[in-house]
């Protein structure tokens, strides 16, 4: 191996991985046509051998190290094929790019957040810091924090855990405006659906929708409070508690406030079994404004999350507190826009 003193040139390193010359120069420069994985071991053999590009233009303390950090996923938010916080994570790596950011991701298995096992991924003694997507439990947190003793940004999810930077976007206000303009609209027998205390999303997303339901004075219905999946269930599925058919006098909802598009989707296949149709008997909304923004030709009504925008920060975060241990850390959130869809209509009030 050549020592760090010596002069490395990309040659070596393509010598070395057992390719071209223009394969290693793209890899390093974040270019297309390479893949991740080559991408990778490129990295790290430019980082073994000690290469240190020469850039014209450039000063040598301008020019960016390298850094390694880990992404930690919770398996039951990845069993769908287009998962969302999948998206987040290929956002993460595009947004790294530019900052040498290289990322090792790993899913986390239910089984291990229940046992407390801490992830490979630890075992990398060039990891400088931790994405962790989606929400996982307070005290495997803790003790990831503890047995990493690095950086940690933690995104769409929220605990009370010290010296860590935590990115959210505000599902708080945008389920408060979704379930103010069906309130709006003349709606006032308004279901919420999703699974209280499942993850602290779902929460904020219910007491976004309290809100608007007790600053209009309409009391929220125990049973109108509606499950979309168990606790550490790795599958989303809506089934409504109550009796429920077009052609009865029950009482029922005229809307229903869903907490992610995916149970929207969900639920309004369940309508439809049941003879309903939205928006013409009953309106729905989602959350996300991800892979489900059409439905049956309908629009879903929902709200958007800025994905890139929260990857970026990720990255800015992450990268903060590797150079600088001191950097102070706290929670950033982003806020997001309502898309006026198709599947809510207007009723006459009563």
């Amino acid at each position: 191996m050549l020592e760090r003193k010596q002069m490395v040139k990309m040659s070596d390193i393509a010598e070395e991985a057992g390719v071209s010359i223009v394969t290693v120069s793209n890899a390093l420069s974040g270019k297309k046509g390479v893949s991740d994985e080559m991408r990778a071991e490129i990295q790290k053999i430019a980082e073994k051998l000690g290469y240190e590009p020469h850039l014209k233009g450039k000063k040598q303390n301008q020019i960016q190290k390298i850094h390694y950090i880990g992404v930690l996923i919770s398996e039951r938010y990845v069993v769908q094929a287009n998962s969302f916080y999948m998206e987040i994570y290929r956002k993460i790596v595009a947004a790294g790019q530019e900052k040498q950011l290289f990322c090792c991701l790993e899913i986390l298995k239910t089984s291990a957040e229940l046992e407390m096992q801490m992830p490979d991924l630890l075992g990398n003694t060039m990891l400088e810091g931790i994405i962790v997507i989606g929400g996982i439990k307070p005290p495997y947190i803790k003790k990831l924090k503890k047995s990493a003793k690095i950086p940690f940004v933690c995104v769409d999810f929220l605990e009370n855990i010290p010296d860590v930077d935590f990115i959210i976007s505000d599902g708080y206000q945008g389920t408060f405006l979704l379930t103010e303009q069906l309130i709006s609209m003349g709606h006032k027998d308004i279901a919420f659906v999703g699974t209280i205390r499942a993850t602290t999303s779902i929460n904020d997303r219910y007491m976004g929708f309290q809100k608007a339901m007790l600053q209009a004075g309409i009391s929220v219905r125990k049973e109108w409070v509606i499950p979309d999946r168990k606790m550490y269930d790795l599958n989303v599925e809506v089934e409504i508690p109550f009796q429920l058919w077009k052609d009865s006098d029950c009482d029922m909802p005229t809307a229903y406030v869903c907490n992610c598009d995916l149970t929207a989707a969900m639920l309004i296949e369940k309508l439809e079994e049941r003879g309903f149709s939205v928006p013409e008997d009953v309106s729905v909304t989602g959350f996300d404004h991800y892979l489900l923004p059409e439905m049956k030709g309908k629009k879903l009504t929902t709200y958007s999350v800025n994905i890139e925008k929260m990857a970026e920060e990720s990255v800015k975060k992450i990268c903060k507190a590797i150079e600088n241990s001191e950097e102070k850390k706290g929670l950033k959130i982003l806020s997001g826009e309502l898309i006026e869809g198709e599947t809510i209509r207007a009723i006459k009030p009563y």
